[in-house]
């Protein structure tokens, strides 16, 4: 359940991408011609503080540049006519040449105070039912896999070859091919490789133990100044399916719609996946 500032946030978040699908499809734009910014711009007049959901600057011409503001209401609510005075009191401020105001539903009275100020649109938006939402992107996952049980051991001489264990959080001299390396950072990116293909290729939730071993010419590895013949890393990968949310599901009047699907990883990291249309013609 998304909280009352996370649904605010959603809303924004997908006519931040639509207007930059928009602006994108216009002959001669690209970022360096226009920018978008959102997460609530403060504009001040009379010492009044302003918060502005989304900011638009385009540049018309060397030199010229026209701005444009979003206020995003995703309110179950009808909008009401001092919400839209507010607003017209953030273009006025803003200095906008116009202000696209974005809500599920309005007073009639909110709908006449709109109509009485040329530099304000309304934009109806609808949350689109699950239904209208493609089964790929409800589908939507990501593939999380943790190592355990690190070990790497290593094999000394070329005659008499004595295998042991590397403490793999020890400091120790490792070189390849005359150049020194850091040890920890080579096992953890050869680890990192070896349970990527568990990832890269889907093969199911579960724990999979892995080895793989690398084998080296004389002369062209040496741990402490000792000559390496092989080195190997085994351990456990456990494969995990993630599957995501769909957090933003909007469509924008004469504008586009978008579908949004995060996927939150148990490391912190995160994905989206989205889906636009644009039916605006720039």
């Amino acid at each position: 359940m998304l909280t009352s500032q996370q649904k605010g946030n959603s809303l924004e978040s997908a006519v931040r991408a639509i207007e930059t699908a928009i602006l994108r499809q216009v002959p001669g734009y690209h970022e360096k011609t226009f920018r978008i910014e959102g997460n609530k711009k403060i504009k001040t007049g009379q010492g009044v503080r302003h918060e502005i959901d989304i900011w638009v600057n385009v540049e018309i011409a060397v030199g010229y540049t026209a701005t444009f503001i979003f206020e995003c209401k995703n309110w179950k609510a009808n909008v009401g006519k001092n919400d839209i005075v507010d607003f017209a009191e953030k273009i006025k401020v803003a200095q906008a040449q116009k202000g696209f105001f974005v809500a599920k539903s309005l007073t009639r009275d909110a709908k006449a105070q709109a109509k009485s100020d040329s530099r304000i649109e309304i934009l109806l938006v609808r949350e689109l039912p699950m239904d209208e939402v493609p089964g790929r992107m409800q589908s939507f996952h990501g593939i999380f896999t943790e190592v355990q049980d690190r070990r790497c051991t290593i094999t000394h001489g070329y005659e008499q070859g004595t295998t042991t264990p590397v403490d793999l959080n020890s400091s120790v001299s490792f070189t390849m091919g005359g150049r020194e390396h850091d040890l920890s950072a080579y096992l953890k990116e050869w680890i990192d490789e070896v349970s990527g293909k568990y990832s890269a290729g889907f093969v199911g939730e579960g724990v999979y133990p892995f080895e793989e071993s690398r084998f080296f010419s004389a002369n062209d590895v040496a741990i402490n100044q000792e000559r390496v013949k092989q080195m190997t890393v085994s351990g456990k990968v456990e494969v995990r399916r993630i599957p995501g949310v769909i957090v933003s599901r909007f469509e924008v009047a004469t504008r586009g719609r978008v579908i949004q699907c995060l996927v939150e990883f148990p490391n912190g990291a995160s994905v989206i996946m989205q889906e636009l249309m644009v039916s605006h013609k720039g």
